[in-house]
């Protein structure tokens, strides 16, 4: 429990708090009657620097002042108008720096992968047109000399003539077997 919400809790408690801000700007805060009324005042009471609680009737009941006065409003003249950050920014800053940091770690990793996979594209590449190279030079000195006619149209002719001439497919043999 910090300081400020001690001195809230302590009996008797309060009813309203008269606060003045680091800027000099006073408020009145009324505390609440919900479970979480001593942290939602602290938290109204924030950037307080000076506090007076005050019982149901009005009366005076304590005053508060916080210890580093002079730094305190110090640092709200220096900071007018700005806002103070939540840590939930600062966390975002760092999980962002991470996350470069990662990045930077990443492309290096890959673009290593890359280079080398661009070494095996070449040379997968010039073996390839080197191998349809052979291919083409292979069937170019099989094919007979000035002849006109497709070499594959012999085994084109043979496959066709042997199959018109086997004659009609024979029936299939009966589901279960048995001759009628």
């Amino acid at each position: 429990m910090s300081e400020l919400r001690a001195w809230l809790h302590r009996n008797p408690q309060p009813i309203t708090v008269r606060f003045e801000r680091a800027d000099g700007e006073e408020r009145t805060l009324r505390i609440g009657v919900a479970r979480s009324k001593w942290r939602d005042a602290e938290s109204a009471l924030a950037h307080a620097v000076k506090c007076e609680a005050f019982a149901e009737d009005g009366a005076l009941l304590r005053v508060w002042e916080a210890e580093n006065v002079e730094e305190t409003q110090a640092g709200a003249s220096g900071k007018k108008g700005v806002a103070a950050e939540p840590s939930f920014v600062e966390y975002a800053r760092i999980y962002n720096a991470g996350c470069d940091a990662a990045v930077q770690r990443y492309e290096a990793i890959v673009g290593r992968a890359f280079d080398q996979q661009g070494v095996l594209v070449a040379t997968l590449s010039g073996r390839l047109a080197a191998l349809e190279k052979a291919w083409h030079e292979l069937l170019m000195s099989q094919q007979p000399p000035e002849t006109d006619a497709d070499p594959n149209q012999n085994m084109v002719t043979a496959l066709l003539g042997a199959a018109l001439s086997a004659g009609p497919p024979a029936a299939p043999p009966p589901a279960n077997g048995k001759k009628k």
